[in-house]
This record gives C-alpha cells, structure tokens and sequence, in this order.
C-alpha cells in the first residue's frame, strides 16, 4: 500500500490535516525504534491511525489545534525604535 493511500485512510479519522501532521510526527518520532526504517515507523503509525476511532485519537479538543495554528501565524511585536545614533554617516 502506498503511503498517499494511508494518509487518505488516515484522514478519515482525523479530518484536520493539520492536527494529522502533528500528530504523526509525535507518533512517529514515540514509536520508533533504533535499528528500523523511519518510513515503516511512519507507515505504521499511519495505519493505527486509520484503524482507530476519532475519539481515542483524540487527547485535546479540536478548538484547540486551531488555536495553535492560528497562534503560528500571529505576527511578531514592531521592532523598538533605532537609535538615530547608532546609524552610520556616509564618508
């Protein structure tokens, strides 16, 4: 089976692709073993995703990955003014 068709099966437990993502990562980097292929850790953890009910996936609300995700893209406070002294004169 190819990996696009498990993360397809994948997603009909998880719905949010983002949350997906996430939670295959943790997954993936939790379940793996010294000495195994990173791709069958990831496709195995593809397939218990696939395999498991919505509910026993999910630890967190769903409200609160999207708060996460909106959380990333807030942009950064404005810079302090510059000190006009600090700027270089021209020669």
């Amino acid at each position: 089976m190819k990996r696009s068709d498990r993360v397809f099966d994948a997603l009909h437990t998880l719905r949010n692709r983002y949350m997906l993502c996430q939670l295959a990562s943790k997954a993936t980097r939790k379940f793996h073993k010294p000495n195994t292929r990173i791709q069958e850790t990831m496709n195995e953890v593809l397939d218990r995703i696939a395999s498991s009910e919505r509910q026993s996936v999910l630890s967190e609300p769903e409200h609160f990955a999207e708060a996460q995700r909106r959380a990333a893209y807030l942009s950064p406070p404005p810079a302090p003014p510059m000190d006009p002294s600090l700027l270089c004169t021209p020669l």
